[in-house]
Formats: C-alpha cells, structure tokens, sequence
C-alpha cells in the first residue's frame, strides 16, 4: 500500500487533534495529515485514505444521536480497553470540550466566582495546546508538537494502571499503614491512600520512605520513630520540616546504599504510632 492521507479540517482544534494523534498511534504511525475546509466533500478521498472530525468521515455520535467527538469514536474502534481506561479523562474532556465548549464552566457548580473559572479555564488542557498555537507557522506544525502531550498522557494513564496492580501486592499492618516493597510507579502511594491507608511505607532499589496522607495531620518525626533510626545513618535520613514524609533517599535525593532498617519494622513502627 502506498501512502494514506489522514485529512482533518483546517484550523484544527482540540478534537481534531487528538483525533490525529489516535489515529497515528492505535492505526497507522505513517499517515500524512492533510488540511481541507470543514465543509469539504471528501472528493478526493480514496479507499485507503480517512477523514476524521469532518462531515466526510468520522465524527462522534453521542448515545442520544447527537453529535459526539470524533477522538471518542475513534478510541472505541481502535484502542484497547486498557488504553480507553488508561485515558478515560481525556476522552471526556475532549466529548465535553467538542460537544459543549468551557468544560470547566460545564462541571464547575453554579454560581463558581468569574476568577476561579478564570484561573481554571487558563491552565486547562484546551487552551494551553491552543495557545502554543502562535508559536508555529503551520497547522501540522501545532499536530506534531501535540502528539508527544497526548503520548505522555498515555504513558501516564498506563503507569496509573500499574500502579493499582502495585497496590494489590501490598502487606497492611492494621487499617491505615500499607506496606509495598520494589514500588517501581509514582502514583502507588496514591491509590492506597485511596484505599484507606493513612501511612505508606516504601522502598525502590535503597531509597526507603514512609509518607503521610495529605489531609492527615499528626507528624511522623515523631521521637518513637526518630529512636528507631540507626544510629550511624541519622544524617541520612531526611526528616520533612513539615512532619509528612521520613526518608532514606528519595526521587530526588537517591540513596548510595539501603538503610539497616528493614520496611518491615519502619512499617510496624508506624503502625504503632497510629495505635
């Protein structure tokens, strides 16, 4: 087969350009992306080529048979199931954005203060891809740049479904201290304080932690915890000035070599502090 069009309209917006990037990634990455009028008739579209977010081709159907995203269409055709629950949030926030407009106005309550919706529609996904529109001189320019947002939020979706798989391997000292052990994704700490755990303790390669929940308030530099430090490694134990987190080595600042406290009594100690 030679090479396919994928042809979207001209000044494309949010939709189209998800659409895009859908296409290039669950289809066929080598698709050239062509530009025509929204009103375009699809004339020259040949049986290998596809149109998406234009009359001619693939749009969006909403259960009631009103118009939908093409974006959604698409990922229900194309992606996997673990993918569509990987981006589930985009795929609303592009129905929304296409089918309605201001998301933030369509889920903030009524009567949100005029600033609050300000500062929220202004750091929101539609408008910052929008607004890096002025810094390219053509619409495929702006497609390209945005294929690697929508590929990191992909990335990101993934290590999120991962981190649920993580959580399940974790030991439970009590109701509310979660113990995990080679935690490898960034968001695992999260999902167990989702399921009640009010301390996580965890360890990757030597760093060694234990944190607290954000709307808990006791603090973990606590002397019954301090007292079980070696003695010879207080200097590396980081001790957050605002009691949340207990550290040997973290992202940020890893550790050279594990600490001579095992998770497994750092996670009892913390568990008795709870009692």
């Amino acid at each position: 087969m030679g090479q396919r069009w994928l042809y979207t309209h001209v000044q494309p917006d949010l939709d189209a350009a998800a659409s895009v990037w859908a296409m290039r990634t669950f289809v066929d990455r080598s698709f050239d992306v062509r530009f025509v009028p929204a009103s375009w008739d699809g004339a020259e579209l040949r049986e290998e080529d596809v149109a998406v977010d234009l009359d001619c081709g693939i749009k969006g159907t909403r259960p009631n048979g009103s118009p939908g995203s093409a974006f959604r269409a698409l990922m229900e055709e194309y992606a996997t199931k673990e993918d569509r629950s990987a981006l589930w949030w985009l795929i609303e926030y592009v129905e929304l954005q296409d089918t309605h407009g201001a998301v933030v106005r369509r889920l903030t309550p009524e009567g949100t203060d005029g600033r609050t919706i300000g500062i929220l529609t202004g750091a929101c996904l539609n408008n910052v891809l929008l607004a890096q529109k002025r810094q390219f001189d053509t619409d495929i320019e702006w497609i390209d740049y945005a294929h690697p947002i929508f590929d990191s939020l992909l990335d990101e979706g993934r290590s999120r479904a991962r981190a649920q798989l993580e959580a399940d391997r974790a030991v439970w000292y009590g109701e509310h201290v979660a113990l995990l052990l080679e935690s490898d994704e960034p968001t695992t700490a999260g999902v167990l304080f989702g399921r009640g755990a009010h301390i996580v303790v965890c360890s990757d390669g030597p760093n060694l932690r234990a944190v607290r929940r954000h709307d808990q308030h006791f603090r973990l530099d606590q002397d019954a915890i301090t007292a079980i430090l070696p003695e010879e490694e207080r200097d590396t134990w980081f001790l957050h000035p605002a009691g949340f987190l207990v550290a040997h080595g973290t992202k940020k600042s890893p550790a050279n070599i594990p600490s001579k406290l095992s998770p497994t009594l750092l996670a009892q100690a913390m568990q008795r502090l709870l009692s």
